[in-house]
């Protein structure tokens, strides 16, 4: 993929870029990590979103790499302190998508598919794994747990009533906006409502005109959900069978713009797009306009600053 870019030739650039995702990941991820042996709902962590917004330098920065191996080490290193961090704190959504990009940016013309292919089983066993020890440190810290433990966790078929994890947020938030629409609970008024405030929220980060604005929020205090929701579903709620149509052209244009994309800022922002996805198709389409859209100006101040105040100096 990075072959497509037009190299900046700018290293102040690249290290400040670096620098900044650095100082993000030190300081927006903050307090009691599993190493105390609670569990992950039990932790008490401060986390910013600026811990996730930390990807937005992150894809910058690969306008400005010219391959040498000091700053391919840098990237390993700040990928994996990120990582490491991350999993600390009990966290996997944002290492998922760190390493998708890292894949498609900087690697992907240099893994064969079939490793990749086996790469990629290897993670899905890795991620269930974690869950298991994310929900028992104290078992993992006492060395009390052994590979069966944590193999069983993965193939054992879930008995319960209940699927408590991401995936069974997720239904259920998503099954409780599909109710609000089939019981009458959100009217069409509403539904055209939260539409507009949602496209109104692209354009007025960190301020709602209306709980309508997030449907993931709405009344939750009276139909408790878990949070999030599937991106047809949204678009159901909104647009009705017409707007599961309209996400699905969607993500194929998303994928399109990933393969076509010529300008360094559609690539990297194309790139983006798809290595979010776990985000925006899960918890909020918002997340398309408020954390990928941001990588297009910031990519126009930090070519027009550091670039052109590089070449003067030349």
């Amino acid at each position: 993929m990075s072959h497509r870019l037009n190299f900046i030739n700018s290293s102040k650039a690249f290290y400040s870029l670096l620098f900044i995702v650095l100082l993000l990941a030190m300081f927006a991820l903050r307090g009691q990590s599993m190493l105390s042996g609670n569990s992950y709902g039990d932790l008490d962590v401060e986390k910013s979103p600026l811990f996730e917004y930390s990807l937005v330098f992150f894809a910058l920065a690969v306008c400005f790499y010219d391959q040498s191996k000091i700053k391919m080490s840098l990237i390993l290193f700040l990928v994996s302190f990120i990582l490491i961090k991350d999993l600390l704190y009990g966290g996997r959504i944002t290492s998922i998508m760190l390493l998708l990009f890292t894949y498609s940016m900087y690697f992907e013309d240099k893994i064969a598919k079939k490793y990749v292919f086996i790469l990629f089983g290897l993670s899905i066993f890795a991620l269930i794994s974690f869950q298991f020890i994310r929900t028992h440190p104290f078992l993992f810290l006492s060395g009390n747990i052994s590979f069966s433990d944590i193999f069983n966790s993965v193939v054992e078929p879930n008995t319960n009533e209940t699927l408590a994890s991401n995936q069974g947020d997720i239904a259920q938030s998503s099954a409780r906006l599909y109710g609000f629409v089939d019981k009458g609970i959100l009217p069409f008024e509403d539904r055209i409502s939260s539409f507009y405030y949602f496209l109104v929220s692209i354009f007025t980060p960190g301020i709602s005109f209306s709980e309508l604005g997030s449907l993931a929020q709405y009344k939750k205090d009276e139909y408790s959900a878990g949070g999030g929701g599937l991106l047809p579903v949204f678009f159901y709620v909104w647009l009705s069978y017409p707007g599961v149509v309209l996400s699905g052209y969607l993500v194929s244009r998303f994928n399109k713009l990933y393969v076509n994309a010529k300008k360094n800022y559609m690539i990297i922002f194309s790139g983006l797009l798809l290595a979010t996805f776990p985000r925006w198709f899960v918890y909020s389409p918002i997340i398309i306009f408020k954390l990928c859209a941001y990588v297009i100006p910031f990519y126009l101040i930090f070519v027009n600053v550091f670039f052109k105040k590089s070449q003067e100096l030349d």
